[in-house]
C-alpha cells in the first residue's frame, strides 16, 4: 500500500501501513525525521537566513550530496545590524580558499582555509586599518614567528609557536 501524505497547520503528515506520523519543519525550513521528502543529489538551493529582527544573517548556496545539504561556493555572514562579519567559499561543506573575517574585538582577518582549517599566511588588521599581526597557520594551528604591532603601528614583541598545536606561544 502506498503512503498518503498531506499538510496541516501543525506540519506535514504521512499515513502508511503503520499509522499516522506527524512531521514538523525544523528552524531552517527543512522537514525533520522520516517524513523528509526525497530530494535528488545534485539539487542546489539558495541559503538566506535572517536574524529575528529580519536583517539578513547568512547568504550562500547548498548542494544535495549523499542525502544531506552541503555548503558550496561563496557564503557571506552578517551580524544583527547587517554588517558583514565573514566572507569566503566552501568546498564539500568545508571552508576553502580566501576568507575575510571580522573578529569579536573588531579586527579584520585575511587568509585562506584548506579543507576547513586555516592554512598559510594570515594577517589581522585593527579597525583603523593598521596591521595588528601576521603569521602562518598549518592545518588550523599557528606555527612559526608571528609579528605584532600596536594600534599606532609600533612593533611589539614577536610570538613564536614551535609546534603547530594552536596552544600558547613558546616565547
Amino acid at each position: 500500500m502506498a503512503a498518503e501524505t498531506g499538510v496541516t497547520g501543525a506540519g506535514r503528515w504521512v499515513k502508511a501501513a503503520g499509522g499516522l506520523t506527524l512531521c514538523a519543519l525544523s528552524g531552517l525550513g527543512a522537514w525533520a525525521g522520516s517524513c523528509a521528502p526525497s530530494i535528488p543529489d545534485g539539487t542546489t538551493r539558495e541559503v538566506r537566513l535572517q536574524w529575528p529582527n529580519e536583517v539578513v544573517r547568512t547568504t550562500g548556496h547548498e548542494v544535495r550530496r549523499s542525502g544531506k545539504w552541503v555548503k558550496t561556493g561563496e557564503f557571506v555572514f552578517f551580524d544583527e545590524n547587517g554588517d558583514e562579519t565573514h566572507r569566503g567559499s566552501y568546498t564539500d561543506g568545508l571552508e576553502d580558499g580566501a576568507w575575510v573575517e571580522r573578529t569579536e574585538d573588531g579586527q579584520t582577518a585575511r587568509g585562506a582555509y584548506v579543507a576547513g582549517r586555516r592554512d598559510g599566511q594570515w594577517k589581522y588588521y585593527y579597525p583603523n586599518g593598521k596591521l595588528a599581526e601576521q603569521g602562518a597557520y598549518l592545518a588550523g594551528a599557528r606555527i612559526g614567528t608571528w609579528r605584532q604591532w600596536s594600534a599606532a603601528g609600533e612593533p611589539r614583541p614577536d610570538k613564536v609557536y614551535d609546534k603547530p598545536q594552536g596552544g600558547a606561544p613558546s616565547k
